[in-house]
């Protein structure tokens, strides 16, 4: 199963992360499109950052409608992480024809299956095939 992954990892379809968006971002692009000034979007966002952190301190999750379910959980060392389930409405919008404009590397293969993956990546690795 383990070469069934690599044959995945190097074929399968993936967003190209071309960037990080910070906060003053954010703020920015909320700010165009509202009537407040940036560093009060800034100081709201950073708000919601303290009011989130109040919240998984009491072991609460937090649902923010059209943005997703945020909770906490805990691994066997005691380390705490944060979990984020996305609204479906983030999800749904994404996935409207047109909507993404970024790059997807390997576009070609969106649609096709994971044996077809497999067979491809046999096609062009005939030294180090895949059993299907």
């Amino acid at each position: 199963m383990a070469n069934h992954m690599k044959a995945v990892a190097e074929l399968c379809p993936m967003v190209v992360h071309n960037r990080r968006v910070e906060l003053d971002e954010v703020a920015e692009q909320i700010a165009t499109k509202c009537s407040l000034a940036a560093s009060d979007v800034r100081h709201v966002l950073e708000e919601i950052r303290n009011a989130l952190l109040y919240f998984f301190a009491t072991g609460a999750s937090v649902k923010m409608d059209g943005i997703g379910v945020y909770s906490v959980s805990v691994d066997l060392d005691g380390n705490f992480k944060v979990n984020h389930r996305p609204d479906n409405y983030l999800v749904s919008r994404l996935n409207i024809p047109g909507a993404f404009h970024g790059q997807i590397r390997r576009r070609e293969n969106i649609g096709k299956r994971y044996v077809e993956l497999i067979a491809l990546y046999n096609e062009l690795h005939p030294d180090d095939p895949i059993a299907e």
